[in-house]
């Protein structure tokens, strides 16, 4: 059972470094301005994180449970 939700869960965190570059260029201009402005502030930070920077990031808070 719980390799399982190991598994779903890696390939949830695939699914996101796959489709994160692309999420900001079309989707995130769209919904901006329905984002409040604090959160906005935010997310501009990460306006042009690329597929390996995000990786990265997903990597180390996935080892975070661990330790």
């Amino acid at each position: 059972m719980v390799t399982s939700f190991i598994i779903i869960f890696m390939l949830h965190n695939l699914e996101e470094i796959m489709t994160i570059e692309g999420w900001f260029k079309k989707i995130y201009p769209r919904i901006s301005r329905k984002i409040p402005s604090f959160a906005q502030k935010e997310m501009k930070k990460f306006e042009d994180i690329t597929a390996a920077q995000f990786s990265a990031v997903v990597f180390v808070f996935q080892l975070l449970p661990l330790s």
